[in-house]
């Protein structure tokens, strides 16, 4: 019941593995057919024995941002040596000016026509067509809580910020995204020759050397796993002194070996990287509250997260879970 919850509340190309035992059928065929954003398949096997953790989500975002937002786009007419590609962005949670192109686009024309005919009153409630790029300066991910991690990754997938796009193209190292898909779009550094509406507008007065560092410091804050095992177990029982030991021999030591063998993997497709894994336990419990997750007290000086599952609010999930329809996008 936890996994289905788990499945039907985080995007399916954030959930890398599930423990498949007991989750519908329906289900897997949708999580199947998503691409991934990481390849774990084969990780988890050590010594010649295959290991099962329930679940490994990346990037770990709070689950409640990733709803259905709308994003309302206002034109600016700011002029980059002809070309028109700004926007003032706004929605409950993400304010930002955006700038959005495509490939193409000529100068003196607005992206912003190109948007109406697919975008009453420029109202985005669904991604952009994958001809459209957009890009804004990113903060530090690093220094963002969970919920605000979440409304920045729901806006970049929406808007096809650029370095969302080379995540979803596998383009890990800043090499590689430029010789796919920064070279594609002629993007060439301020001063160069070429112009067009990437290096004119989207990049303008952003060098090459910026957006690598801008890059990488994007995938280095990306790269955050939630290692998730369900535990049928009591606070009470973790907090016991007199169990430690045992927890330790039966569940413990596995997230170690949960931990080293994705940090293995990761470090194998993505060299350039060092990922941050954190290992969290969900402890099936009966709470007051209207939320499905709470927070529980750090365990083991706070190298183990714990998390109340709160039952009878999951059971709500679960039941609708038990009807065949898609639940993804």
């Amino acid at each position: 019941m936890c996994l289905t919850y788990l499945a039907q509340s985080v995007p399916a190309q954030s959930l890398l593995f599930l423990d498949r035992a007991f989750v519908a059928d329906h289900i897997l065929q949708v999580l199947d057919a998503t691409p991934k954003l990481i390849d774990l398949t084969s990780t988890f096997t050590c010594n010649g024995k295959k290991l099962v953790p329930d679940a490994v989500v990346f990037p770990p975002i709070d689950i409640s941002t990733q709803v259905n937002t709308e994003y309302k786009l206002h034109e600016n007419n700011w002029n980059d040596f002809g070309y028109q590609t700004k926007f003032s962005c706004g929605s409950s949670n993400f304010f930002k000016s955006v700038k959005i192109a495509y490939m193409g686009q000529p100068s003196s024309y607005h992206t912003s026509e190109e948007l109406k005919p697919l975008y009453e009153d420029l109202l985005i409630d669904r991604p952009l067509p994958k001809k459209f790029y957009s890009y804004w300066k990113l903060g530090s991910w690093a220094s963002e809580d969970a919920k605000q991690f979440g409304y920045t990754w729901h806006a970049m997938k929406h808007f096809n910020h650029i370095f969302c796009e080379a995540v979803r193209q596998d383009l890990w190292t800043f090499e590689i995204f430029q010789q796919k898909l920064l070279n594609k779009l002629d993007v060439s550094g301020p001063g160069a020759d070429k112009g067009g509406v990437f290096t004119s507008s989207l990049f303008r007065g952003v060098s090459l050397f910026c957006i690598k560092e801008q890059f990488e410091a994007f995938v280095s804050d990306l790269f955050q796993f939630e290692v998730i095992d369900i535990k049928y177990l009591t606070l009470a029982h973790l907090q016991d002194s007199t169990n430690v030991e045992s927890l330790k021999e039966r569940s413990i030591r596995k997230q170690f070996v949960y931990e080293y063998l994705l940090h293995q993997q990761v470090k194998t497709l993505v060299p350039n990287v060092s990922p941050k894994i954190s290992s969290h336990f969900w402890l099936p419990s009966v709470k007051p509250s209207q939320l499905a997750l709470l927070s529980a007290p750090m365990y083991l000086d706070g190298y183990l997260k714990l998390m109340n599952v709160n039952l009878p609010n999951v059971l709500e999930t679960y039941t609708a879970s038990l009807l065949p329809k898609q639940i993804f996008d």
